[in-house]
């Protein structure tokens, strides 16, 4: 009698939830602490165009996430602002995938052909899939765009280890593009 009255008790709560293991496919690990500053998302989205650097006037919308299905690997983006011609947009979009495709293939992550600017822009690419760091960007519309400025989202993912040589690969970029073009 206890027993069947157990049992219909059970019957009214939910059954249990899966596990961690079970939803992950394996269990708990350690995972690599993560931190990026201003600076470095600033120095990442400074590139060169017209043989000036342009260094964006502000950052915002800053996010930072775990991958959900891979918790040792880190997601971050950002909007960035510059006083840029949005007539030059194609332009533009062309140096900053360039700046990218330099700072990939400085880290190793990507080869760098001669000319291969379709490699670098492309998302559909079988190695951006595998690749240890991806690196995308876009250029945003008027709407999203405060006055006068040109906004571009740029989005980062990868382990925090080779995001950290990633920005600073953009720090030691930013430095030999000064003096490239003139500024000390």
């Amino acid at each position: 009698h206890f027993r069947a009255l157990y049992d219909s008790l059970l019957e009214r709560f939910p059954p249990p939830r899966p596990t961690f293991v079970e939803l992950h496919g394996s269990g708990f690990r350690d995972v690599e602490p993560f931190r990026a500053s201003m600076t470095d998302l600033r120095t990442l989205a400074t590139f060169v165009f017209n043989e000036e650097i342009h260094v964006p006037c502000d950052l915002f919308d800053v996010s930072w996430d775990r991958l959900p299905h891979d918790a040792t690997r880190v997601r971050v983006s950002c909007k960035a602002n510059y006083t840029l011609d949005r007539k030059r947009q194609q332009q533009i979009y062309s140096a900053v995938a360039q700046h990218l495709a330099t700072l990939l293939a400085s880290g190793g992550w990507r080869p760098m052909s001669g000319n291969d600017q379709s490699s670098c822009a492309s998302e559909t690419d079988s190695s951006v899939a595998t690749s240890p760091v991806i690196l995308r960007h876009c250029i945003l519309g008027v709407v999203d765009s405060a006055e006068g400025m040109l906004s571009i989202r740029y989005a980062m993912e990868g382990a925090p280890a080779d995001l950290r040589l990633l920005f600073h690969l953009a720090t030691q970029a930013a430095h030999s593009s000064q003096s490239t073009c003139g500024i000390t």
